[in-house]
């Protein structure tokens, strides 16, 4: 089983007063809460948990009002989400499930998401390789493995983590990193070749 980690970006948008307010206060129980490693439970699962109420926990979640507000706007603006393509003996998930156009998720919104990362993680039994696209990616999944001390990201990358799972790394696929060079098709072809070695091996 292959699980790809990234991060999903998304927009700024005008903070009324009381918004802010609850901002500031959540943005310092995420700072802690960032650097401690520690990921609050608040969305605490069950023994009856599944891949199936993640997802439906997932699209019913309101924590974060400037990302709902974008959410909501793209999600009118695409509605076609059928690309043609299926995934085999894979799992995609994210850090944080709503972005904005900035690529600056607050701290506070990335330990709000994480919890759902972790449940799907604990879904996941045959998990045996993580792929990280970018640096935030490997962040968020320290933080919920709660690894010390935290891995270094670089391209082709690997690490083991505390259950014994491998983690590979890889540049994004961002425009920024593809229409300049820094990742190549044959480089990122490579990444998913090293992680099928390491599945069957």
């Amino acid at each position: 089983m292959r699980i790809f980690t990234r991060a999903h970006y998304h927009a700024e948008r005008r903070v009324i007063p009381s918004e802010a307010k609850e901002s500031r206060v959540n943005d310092s129980r995420a700072s802690s809460d960032v650097q401690t490693g520690e990921i609050p439970r608040r969305l605490g699962m069950t023994s009856e948990d599944s891949l199936a109420q993640v997802t439906a926990d997932i699209v019913n979640c309101f924590k974060c009002p400037r990302l709902v507000a974008w959410r909501e706007q793209v999600g009118r603006e695409n509605e076609h989400r059928d690309d043609g393509l299926a995934l085999t003996d894979a799992y995609i998930s994210a850090c944080v499930r709503c972005a904005p156009p900035d690529n600056k998720p607050l701290p506070v919104e990335r330990v709000t998401c994480l919890p759902y990362l972790k449940r799907e993680l604990d879904q996941l039994p045959n998990l045996k390789v993580v792929v990280c696209l970018g640096a935030y990616a490997l962040e968020g999944l320290a933080l919920v493995y709660g690894a010390r001390p935290r891995p270094r990201f670089g391209h082709a990358l690997e690490h083991t983590l505390p259950d014994g799972n491998r983690v590979l790394c890889s540049f994004h696929p961002s425009q920024q990193n593809t229409f300049t060079g820094k990742l190549t098709v044959p480089m990122f072809d490579a990444i998913f070749a090293r992680a099928r070695q390491l599945i069957t091996t």
